[in-house]
């Protein structure tokens, strides 16, 4: 039975008034309080009570204290001190307000925000890195979005000093169940540590893969109805592509996450820190495309619409442009030189790919082959610093393939580019999310699959489809130019 007099709310714990319940979880109960010496807000939490006796749930009390209060990090919660009164432990904790990762599902839509809190939490992952700390309980729940927009790792109570644990051999009966499964939450596990065995770095990268896939996605990679059926998904279940789930994500952020999650710890990123160098690579890209986007909106408003009927008219407009080019525009202009000539030119070949259908009806075929048609004749007459790859190579390239242009997906469009000997390809997709269709295009460096950049257009409707391919135009004619 726990000693503290109850109820809490009002009473004085040391120098520390509890003012108010926060928040309760399987371990601890958090309250906010006043510094009564200090006059500030703090958190206090204590052991559950039902734990208040519990000799490992008391260690991982004072693990949490002194695994935390080692790092000093502005996305680590500050643990203030450690405190005892009539035999309740607890913890001074530095107070904050906001929202767990796990209730902002705004991320899934705002893709600045998403990847400003994936490399903010992956920074502080990176600083307990460095001090030699494995977190070892990274999930949703743990990391915390304040209201003045910092990413907050809490919850260390799992934390190892993995230097001095590996060298000891060390693996105590706090760390390992009576059924061999280790300590942690299942659905985030790695599969070293749900396998009981000693974990490093990698294991936190694994967690926080999980992590950004849940809160890019909405969805958990590894369920299951119970902690045994979660860690089997774990274990031996390849997780469903994230852009599946959610079409907006950006192919970078995908292949970061997927890596970070693989089932060999050999194959992932080798710390946080690893991790962090490739989203905030991702991060300026992002924000260079949007201060990109946002001087050609400008630009476009200033400047005369260059169509102003309906998607009626638009086959009448193909049927035009590909009689004064003397053939039908399909990839690209049969005109452009083979990619070996203009790598001879000194000028980056570039396949412009089919948009792909993804947003379910039929009727958008037509959107995505207007797109592409317009979009190449274009380019193909504003943007001098690449060469286009022509739609007789790429014709010839799916022919060998024994593949049909309309259904062309990334990996397809990719291959097909790569063979067409297409140093960069553009590949576009037509999506519906809400209710709102929308045009994606990533500029894509082939052999490498490093995004270059994105453009995305909201809001496409029969009415307005030629204003919305002119503006996706007027963007990636902008990133085009910086092509080399």
């Amino acid at each position: 039975m726990c000693a503290v007099p109850k109820p809490m709310i009002g009473q004085l714990l040391g120098h520390y008034r509890i003012e108010e319940k926060v928040g309760e979880g399987g371990m601890g109960v958090v309250y906010r309080a006043e510094d009564e010496r200090l006059h500030r807000t703090v958190a206090i939490k204590l052991i559950h009570p039902d734990l208040v006796k519990d000799r490992d749930a008391r260690l991982r009390f004072v693990r949490e204290a002194q695994s935390a209060s080692a790092l000093s990090n502005p996305n680590i919660c500050t643990v203030h001190a450690i405190g005892e009164e009539q035999g309740q432990l607890f913890l001074v904790l530095e107070y904050l307000q906001g929202q767990t990762l796990r209730a902002h599902t705004d991320l899934q839509t705002n893709m600045r925000l998403l990847l400003d809190c994936a490399v903010q939490a992956t920074e502080g992952l990176a600083e307990a890195h460095r001090a030699g700390i494995v977190h070892r309980d990274i999930k949703s729940s743990n990391i915390l979005l304040t209201e003045r927009g910092l990413v907050k790792i809490m919850d260390f109570g799992l934390a190892k000093q993995v230097r001095k644990a590996v060298a000891a051999g060390d693996l105590t009966s706090s760390d390992v169940t009576g059924t061999g499964i280790s300590m942690g939450t299942p659905s985030y596990m790695s599969p070293e540590q749900a396998l009981g065995r000693e974990v490093d770095a990698r294991s936190d990268v694994f967690s926080l893969g999980v992590v950004l896939y849940e809160v890019s996605t909405g969805h958990l990679p590894f369920t299951g109805r119970s902690a045994v059926e979660a860690i089997d998904a774990v274990l031996h279940k390849d997780p469903t592509p994230p852009s599946r789930l959610n079409p907006l994500l950006p192919a970078e952020f995908e292949r970061i996450v997927l890596k970070a999650m693989r089932k060999e710890a050999d194959e992932r990123y080798s710390n946080a820190s690893d991790m962090l160098t490739d989203l905030k690579a991702l991060r300026r890209e992002m924000e260079t495309g949007s201060r990109s986007t946002a001087a050609l909106a400008a630009a476009a408003a200033r400047r005369p619409r260059a169509w102003q009927s309906i998607l009626l008219v638009l086959a009448a407009i193909v049927v035009l442009v590909a009689a004064s080019v003397g053939a039908t525009v399909l990839f690209g202009p049969k005109a452009a030189p083979s990619a070996s000539g203009a790598a001879a030119a000194g000028k980056p070949s570039l396949a412009i790919m089919n948009f792909e259908n993804r947003a379910g009806e039929d009727r958008f075929e037509r959107y995505g082959q207007g797109a592409t048609e317009l979009l190449t004749v274009d380019l193909a007459r504003g943007v001098t610093n690449v060469q286009l790859v022509s739609s007789q190579r790429l014709f010839d390239v799916l022919a060998a393939m024994n593949k049909q242009m309309p259904r062309l997906d990334r990996a397809v469009a990719t291959e097909v580019a790569r063979r067409a000997g297409a140093r960069y390809m553009v590949h576009g997709e037509i999506l519906s999310l809400a209710g709102s269709i929308i045009m994606k295009t990533e500029i894509i460096e082939v052999e490498s699959g490093r995004l270059v950049s994105a453009q995305r257009i909201n809001g496409v409707t029969d009415t307005n489809l030629l204003d919305k391919i002119d503006e996706l135009g007027l963007q990636m004619r902008e990133d085009l130019k910086g092509l080399r």
